[in-house]
């Protein structure tokens, strides 16, 4: 029992030196006026929560319970034990808080980085979503070109006659006859001229976007999604490079006369037309085509190509250009200025190079039997 008392006296006499170590501390931290006051509230506090109360009877004391029960003799020998308590906490609080600071830096760093990847990752989806959407109207466009380009004659007029609206030519101004020599060394007249006419497309027969009475809710929204952004997109420019127009039944080496544009020529896209509409009057926009127009020299070939021609009633050629580049909005919208960087239509850009189309051409007179 000795030994036992006497540790537990030993632990009490060690706690109450660490709690006046902790005292001391804190009231140089404080700054307090009365510094022998200080100590003496810090001390009695300590030996308050630290020193056991006799227990009636022969029980045990408590170490738990406080040395001195009554409070108030405390307060008035001593002063308010209660500031001292209030002290000692907010003592405490600020050696845990300079312990282990809360990491609010980490904290905001953490919520940044969440938000700029869940925008990364909306910006990526929506971008996705948009090349998506895209290609499913581009697709069949280019499906039906490509299946066109490599029609026959007839097939491939059908095609295009439905496509490609054009009236006219509204003018034509003849600039001026020169000649020119080619590769060969071979001298060719060439017809320098301008050409007015209204010309569009039918971008519901290319997109395959006209109605059907077959469609379903998801069909018609879709296709009125499309229409919507060919009325945003409203024109194509159109770039290409020397044409050749030969007959269908020969090579292109033999050909019957040979175009060629220097300016792209923008061509007006007209949803929403309807294959009646094809018959009335449209409100297409003008264009003027420059052109260079240099006929074969080689007579005796145009001479039978337009007595077959009369004798069947049909021309039969073929159009042939190295390369074509095709891309959204209008000419200057790929020019870079200084005070802007380009349309978005500009990214809308298709390349294709060896272009053949077939065209069967009907003459207006034919031959009476």
């Amino acid at each position: 029992m000795e030994h036992a008392g006497s540790g537990y006296a030993s632990d009490i006499v060690l706690n109450i030196e660490v709690e006046s170590h902790a005292a001391v501390h804190h009231c140089r931290h404080e700054a307090k006026s009365d510094v022998r006051g200080c100590l003496r509230s810090q001390i009695l506090f300590s030996l308050h929560t630290l020193m056991p109360t006799t227990a009636k009877g022969k029980g045990k004391a408590d170490p738990r319970l406080p040395l001195l029960t009554n409070d108030n003799d405390a307060e008035n020998d001593y002063g308010s034990t209660s500031q001292a308590s209030q002290d000692a906490q907010h003592h405490q609080q600020q050696r845990a808080f300079t312990a282990s600071p809360v990491p609010i830096q980490r904290a905001w760093r953490s919520y940044l980085l969440t938000g700029a990847l869940a925008l990364l990752t909306l910006l990526f989806g929506g971008s996705l979503a948009i090349i998506l959407l895209a290609d499913s109207y581009a697709a069949p466009a280019l499906r039906n070109i490509n299946n066109a380009l490599s029609a026959d004659g007839a097939t491939s007029n059908q095609f295009w006659e439905q496509a490609v609206i054009v009236r006219g030519p509204d003018k034509i101004n003849i600039a001026g006859i020169g000649r020119r020599t080619d590769d060969t060394g071979k001298e060719n007249l060439e017809l320098n001229l301008t050409v007015t006419v209204r010309l569009a497309v039918d971008s519901d027969f290319v997109m395959d976007l006209r109605d059907s009475r077959h469609d379903s809710w998801a069909t018609e929204k879709w296709k009125s999604l499309g229409r919507w952004g060919v009325r945003r997109l409203g024109t194509v420019t159109a770039a290409m490079d020397d044409i050749v127009v030969y007959p269908a039944n020969m090579s292109i080496d033999t050909p019957i006369v040979s175009l060629k544009s220097p300016s792209a020529v923008p061509i007006q896209l007209i949803p929403g037309l309807t294959p009646e509409d094809h018959q009335h009057p449209l409100p297409l926009r003008s264009v003027t085509i420059p052109l260079t127009i240099s006929p074969s020299q080689n007579a005796t070939l145009i001479l039978d190509f337009l007595k077959k021609s009369w004798m069947t009633g049909f021309a039969n050629v073929q159009i042939h250009s190295p390369d074509m580049m095709v891309h959204g909005g209008e000419p200057d919208d790929r020019v870079l200025k200084w005070w802007r960087i380009g349309s978005w239509r500009q990214w809308l850009k298709v390349d294709k190079s060896d272009v053949a189309v077939k065209l069967r051409l009907q003459s207006k007179s034919q031959p009476h039997n």
